[in-house]
């Protein structure tokens, strides 16, 4: 709802219902709440003081506070949660594929082992969370600052979450495709 408020809005986003999917972004805000739990998970804040934020940042800055991809496809602005799926819902056509291209590898060599999340307080005080990978301290965590969030339990999702990106996404498909893929 923010998120369709910020883009309608004449000094913001300035743009009209025709240029966003706001069906598409409510339901991204249901299946947030039913995957999460509570209605509060989608609960962002910022205050945006400085002038030269464009609408295009603010707006994916916005969707990272709350786990979801903003993009904007044939000039309207969309957004999908970024949570466990049953199927996919990014495909690409084999038609474009190059025939025996296809390669698939195991990595076990970790960049990170732990994560600090960054996020403001209601009161406006920087707060951070903290995951480890392997025991009680982390010597090269990965840093992500949560700007639009202002709770400690969205951040805390969010550290899980990496960690868990950490520890289990081993495997790295590939492919080529021909000139039109």
């Amino acid at each position: 709802e923010t998120l369709i408020g910020m883009a309608l809005d004449k000094y913001n986003g300035r743009l009209t219902l025709g240029q966003i999917d706001a069906d598409t972004l409510l339901d991204v805000q249901d299946q947030l709440i039913a995957y999460y739990g509570f209605n509060s998970y989608v609960e962002i804040g910022y205050c945006f003081d400085n002038t030269k934020v464009r609408f295009q940042e603010a707006y994916k800055l916005l969707c990272t506070a709350v786990n979801c991809q903003a993009y904007a496809q044939g000039g309207i602005f969309k957004a999908y949660s970024d949570i466990a799926q049953s199927e996919s819902k990014q495909q690409y056509t084999h038609r474009y594929k190059i025939m025996g291209s296809d390669t698939k590898s195991i990595s076990d060599n970790r960049e990170h082992d732990g994560v600090e999340i960054i996020y403001r307080n209601e009161k406006g005080e920087e707060k951070t969370v903290r995951r480890h990978l392997y025991g009680n301290n982390s010597y090269n965590p990965l840093k992500i600052t949560l700007s639009g969030c202002f709770q400690e339990s969205v951040a805390t999702i969010r550290a899980d979450r990496e960690i868990n990106i950490m520890k289990y996404q081993r495997y790295t498909y590939s492919f080529d495709s021909d000139a039109l893929g």
